[in-house]
C-alpha cells in the first residue's frame, strides 16, 4: 500500500491517506503517481540540512563530489545537466574532481555523458582513464569500450598480448585463466598490478578471473601494485562486482595486519613527477577500510536488494589466518573492521573505536549473544539466498555459524537453491559442519529432488564429478541412486562414459560393478560400448588410475568383444606402451588368447608375471598354467618366479612347483637351488620338497650339499636329516667335517644347533673307535676357544669317548682318583 501524509516537517505529518493494496510487482507505478501529485502541489524532495543540488554549486570540490554521488545513488536523472556542467568545468581546469563527477554520471546512465566519458577514457592518468572507461560501461557505449579495450591491450607486455590472442575470452574454464596467469608470471613482477588492472578493465569472464588471481598472488601493499589494486577495487565498486570487491576488501585488511607500508619513489598521479611516498600507509589502509564500509552502507540504503549478496562475498574470505592474539578488550578478530561492521553492527557486546572492535567490558567477553547482532538484518532476510553463499564459502567458525543461523531461520531457501549451491554446501570444511544439521538438511533436499521413477541425472552427474562425493553421507547416497537407477543409465552412452569418471574411487568401483552386471546380462550392450571403452583405455591417463574403473569393466565383461577388435601384435604393443589401466586390459586380452604361449615365449611371460600392474601379472599367471607342459620340461622359470617381489606370483610358482613338477625335472640341483635362496619362504619350499622326495634322492649327496649352506635355518634342517638319514661309518662323517667345524666354531652360534651337533658327534663316536677319534679332534677345537658355556658338554662327551675307547686322546686330561690310606684321619 502507499500512504501519503502532509505536514510542516517529517516530524509533523498528519495521518494521511492510504491507497491500495497493490500487487508487489506493480507497486512502482502508483508510488510514482503519488510522488508526482505531491510535486504538482508544490512539494519538493528535501535532504536534511541542505539540498544535494545546492552542493553542486559549492565552492568546495569535496562537497560538489559528495553531492553528485548522492544524487547518483538516488538516481536523480534531473541532476545530469548540472553534474555534466560541473564535470566539464573540472576537466577544463584539470581538477581531480572530474573523476568522481564522471563516476556519478555513469551511474545515472544518461547518454549525454558519453562524450566527456570518452575524453577521460583516452587519458594516460590511471584515475581519469578508469573513471572514463567505467562510465562508458555503465552508459552502454560499446564503441567507446572497444576503443578503450584496444588501448589497454596495447599497454600489456608482449607475452600477455600473445596469451590473450590465443584464448576465447568468453570461456570460463580454469585452463584459459591459467594461461593468462602463467603469461603474467613471465613478465616483470613490477608490472603485475598494471596487468591485473588492464585485464579487469576488459571485463570478460576470463580476464576478470585472471586479474583476481594475479592480485591474489601479489602482495597488494607493495609499490607498483597498490595503486592498481585500489583501481580494481574502485572499478568493482562502480560495477557492483561483489566477488571482486569482497576479495580485495578482505585482502586490504589481511595485508594491514602485518604491513605498515613502505617508502618508495613513485610517479605522482597528478603531475607525473617522481616523489618519495609512503605506499600502503596506515592512514591509507584505514581510509580504504572505511570507504569499503561506506559502499556497503550506501548499497544497503539505495540498492538494498544487493546488500546481502555483496556482504556475503566479503565474509567468505575471512579465516583463522586473520586472527591475532587477544589483547585486553580487543578480541582475536577485533582488528577485522569489515567483518565486525557486517556481523556485529547492532551488537550490544562490542563497540567500535577507530577501526578496531572492542568488548564493552570484561563481562561482555563471555556474555551470551542476545538477539541478532548483524547490521541490516532485514536485508539479510530479504536476500536470504546469500546465506547459502556464506555457508558454502565460510572458513571462519563465526561466519559459518552466522550462515547456519540464517538457514535455520529460513529453511525453505534450500528448496530454491541450485544444484551447484547444494554441492558447495556439501563441500563445507568438516571441522565447521561437524555436529551441525547442515549436511543432513542438504542431503534431505537432494533426496527430494531425485526420484527413482523420474531421476534427475543432472544432479547425479554433478555429485559424481564433485569432490563432495568422498564424504560418507554423499557416497552412500550416490551408491543408492546408482543401484536403483542402473537399468536406465547403463543403457545410455552419455552416462556410461561420464559416471565411470566419478571422483571418488569407491563410487567408481560401484559404477564399474553395475556396468559389469549389465554387460554380462546383455550381449547387445557389450557390442555397443566395447569400441568406446577401447578408445578411452588406449588414451594416456592424466593421473594414475584415472581409467581404472573402465579397466575393471573391460577385464570382467568385455574381454571377448575387445579381443575381437585387436590382433596379437596390436595387443603386444599396447601391453608395452599403454597406460597402467590400458596395460591391465591388454594383459587380460593376451591371456585369453589360445596362442599366447607360443607368441610370447616363457621369457616374456616371466617378465609379465613380475609386472607392477596386477592385471598383467594375473594374465601371466593364467598363461603359466596354460604352459605347464613347457614348464615340466624346463621348470627353471619357476625358480625365478618363486623369488618374485609380488606375493601373488610367488604363490602361483609355489603351487606349480609343489603340485605339477616331478622330481625328475626338479633334480637335486633344483632342490638345493631353492634351499640356497635368500627368501625364507623359498627356503621353506625347498625344505618341504626335499622331505617329500628324500627317499628318491641320494641321501648322502643331499646332506653334503645342505651342509654347505650358510643359513642357520638350513644348517638346523640338515642336522635333523643327519640324525635320521646319515649312513653309518667314518667316511660319511668325515665328509661333513667342514659343516661340523663351521657350527662349532661359529662366532654367532645357535646354541640349539651347536648342542645338536655335539650330541650327533657323541652318538656316532660311541659307535666305533675311528669315529670317536674324529669327534674328539673336533671337540678339542671347541676346548681351545675357552667357551665356558660349552665346556661341560664337551668335557662330558670326551669323558664318554675316552672311557669307552682308551686309545682316544684329547687335550682334556682326567686325573686318577686318589684314595685315603687306611687309618688316616678324614
Amino acid at each position: 500500500m502507499v500512504r501519503v501524509a502532509r505536514g510542516a516537517s517529517a516530524a509533523q505529518l498528519t495521518g494521511g491517506t492510504v491507497y491500495g493494496p497493490y500487487p508487489e510487482a506493480g507497486l512502482e507505478q502508483p508510488f510514482q503517481l503519488a510522488i508526482d501529485g505531491l510535486k504538482q502541489e508544490g512539494f519538493t524532495e528535501m535532504i536534511p540540512g541542505w539540498s544535494q543540488f545546492e552542493r553542486l554549486q559549492s565552492g568546495d570540490p569535496t562537497e560538489r563530489c559528495r553531492g553528485a554521488m548522492r544524487l547518483a545513488w538516488r538516481k536523480r536523472t534531473e541532476a545530469v545537466e548540472p553534474i555534466l556542467k560541473a564535470a566539464q568545468a573540472a576537466l577544463d581546469a584539470k581538477r581531480g574532481e572530474v573523476c568522481t563527477l564522471v563516476d556519478a554520471l555513469g551511474l545515472l546512465g544518461d547518454e549525454r555523458a558519453i562524450p566527456i566519458a570518452r575524453q577521460l577514457a583516452e587519458r594516460k592518468n590511471l584515475s581519469r582513464r578508469r573513471s572514463g572507461v567505467e562510465a562508458l560501461r555503465n552508459l552502454g557505449d560499446l564503441d567507446g569500450l572497444a576503443s578503450a579495450r584496444q588501448r589497454g591491450f596495447e599497454r600489456l607486455p608482449p607475452p600477455m598480448q600473445t596469451a590473450l590472442s590465443a584464448i576465447d575470452e568468453s570461456d570460463e574454464s580454469s585452463d584459459a585463466v591459467k594461461q593468462l596467469v602463467d603469461a603474467a608470471a613471465t613478465c616483470d613482477p613490477r608490472r603485475a598490478g598494471m596487468i591485473a588492472d588492464v585485464l579487469y578493465e576488459a571485463a570478460s569472464p576470463v580476464t576478470v578471473a585472471a586479474a583476481r588471481r594475479i592480485l591474489a598472488k601479489a602482495k597488494i601493499g607493495r609499490p607498483h601494485i597498490w595503486r592498481y589494486a585500489k583501481s580494481v577495487l574502485k572499478r568493482a565498486i562502480l560495477r557492483r562486482d561483489g566477488k571482486t570487491f569482497g576479495f580485495l576488501a578482505h585482502a586490504v585488511e589481511h595485508e594491514s595486519k602485518t604491513s605498515k607500508g613502505v617508502q618508495a619513489n613513485v610517479k605522482s598521479g597528478l603531475d607525473g613527477k617522481k616523489k618519495s611516498m609512503r605506499i600502503f600507509s596506515p592512514k591509507a589502509q584505514e581510509w580504504v577500510k572505511r570507504a569499503c564500509w561506506r559502499f556497503l552502507r550506501d548499497i544497503a540504503h539505495y540498492e538494498p536488494q544487493k546488500y546481502a549478496a555483496i556482504a556475503a562475498e566479503v565474509l567468505v574470505h575471512y579465516s583463522s589466518a586473520d586472527m591475532k592474539p587477544p589483547k585486553g578488550l580487543v578480541g582475536a578478530y577485533g582488528h577485522c573492521y569489515l567483518l565486525g561492521r557486517i556481523l556485529w553492527g547492532k551488537s550490544q557486546r562490542y563497540r567500535l573505536r577507530g577501526v578496531r572492535w572492542r568488548y564493552r567490558s570484561f563481562s561482555a567477553v563471555n556474555a551470551p549473544v542476545t538477539g541478532r547482532e548483524e547490521a541490516f538484518p532485514a536485508l539479510w532476510d530479504a536476500g536470504r539466498e546469500a546465506y547459502l553463499r556464506v555457508l558454502g564459502g565460510a572458513k571462519l567458525p563465526e561466519v559459518f555459524e552466522f550462515g547456519l543461523a540464517g538457514l535455520q531461520r529460513h529453511p525453505t531457501i534450500l528448496a530454491h537453491a541450485s544444484v551447484r549451491q547444494l554441492v558447495r554446501l556439501l563441500d563445507v570444511r568438516e571441522d565447521l559442519a561437524q555436529g551441525t544439521p547442515l549436511l543432513k538438511l542438504v542431503v534431505g533436499e537432494l533426496e527430494k529432488r531425485f526420484t527413482v521413477d523420474e531421476p534427475d541425472f543432472g544432479i547425479l552427474r554433478r555429485l559424481l564429478m564433485s569432490p563432495v562425493s568422498r564424504r560418507p553421507e554423499v557416497r552412500s547416497l550416490l551408491r543408492s541412486w546408482l543401484t536403483k537407477t542402473a537399468t536406465l543409465w547403463t543403457r545410455q552412452e552419455e552416462f556410461v562414459f561420464t559416471f565411470t569418471f566419478a571422483v571418488d574411487a569407491g563410487v567408481r568401483n560401484e559404477v564399474a560393478k553395475l556396468l559389469v552386471d549389465a554387460f554380462r546380462a546383455q550381449e547387445a550392450l557389450r557390442k555397443e560400448f566395447a569400441p568406446g571403452f577401447l578408445a578411452i583405455l588406449q588414451k594416456e591417463e592424466k593421473e594414475a588410475g584415472q581409467h581404472a574403473a573402465f579397466a575393471k569393466v573391460a577385464r570382467e565383461s568385455l574381454v571377448a568383444e575387445l579381443g575381437a577388435l585387436l590382433d596379437l601384435d596390436q595387443l603386444l604393443t599396447w601391453l608395452d606402451e599403454g597406460s597402467m589401466s590400458g596395460r591391465a586390459v591388454a594383459g587380460a586380452l593376451v591371456g585369453a588368447r589360445p596362442d599366447a604361449v607360443a607368441a610370447l615365449g616363457l621369457a616374456r611371460i616371466v617378465a609379465m608375471a613380475n609386472d607392477e600392474v596386477a592385471a598383467v601379472r594375473e594374465a601371466a599367471q593364467g598363461i603359466l598354467r596354460m604352459a605347464i607342459g613347457s614348464l615340466r620340461e624346463d621348470p627353471s622359470p619357476l625358480y625365478a618366479l618363486a623369488e618374485s617381489d609380488w606375493p601373488d606370483t610367488r604363490d602361483v610358482a609355489f603351487s606349480l612347483l609343489r603340485n605339477e613338477i616331478d622330481l625328475a625335472r626338479l633334480g637335486i640341483n633344483g632342490l638345493i637351488g631353492l634351499c640356497d635362496s635368500n627368501d625364507p619362504e623359498v627356503e621353506e619350499l625347498g625344505r618341504e620338497l626335499i622331505v617329500r622326495h628324500f627317499e628318491e634322492l641320494d641321501a648322502e649327496d643331499v646332506l653334503y650339499r645342505l651342509s654347505e649352506h650358510p643359513s642357520q635355518a638350513m644348517q638346523t634342517f640338515a642336522l635333523g636329516l643327519m640324525h635320521v638319514h646319515l649312513r653309518g661309518g667314518y667316511v660319511p662323517m668325515a665328509r661333513l667335517e667342514r659343516y661340523f667345524r663351521s657350527v662349532l666354531l661359529d662366532t654367532w652360534p645357535s646354541r640349539r644347533l651347536k648342542y645338536g651337533v655335539i650330541e650327533l658327534l657323541l652318538s656316532r663316536g660311541m659307535d666305533d673307535e675311528r669315529q670317536a677319534e674324529f669327534a674328539a679332534a673336533l671337540f678339542d677345537l671347541v676346548l681351545r676357544t675357552n667357551t665356558k658355556s660349552d665346556f661341560d658338554r664337551v668335557a662330558f662327551a670326551l669323558a664318554c669317548l675316552q672311557t669307552k675307547f682308551a686309545s682316544v686322546t684329547s687335550d682334556l686330561k682326567f686325573a686318577e682318583p686318589k684314595f685315603a690310606e687306611p687309618g688316616a684321619a678324614e
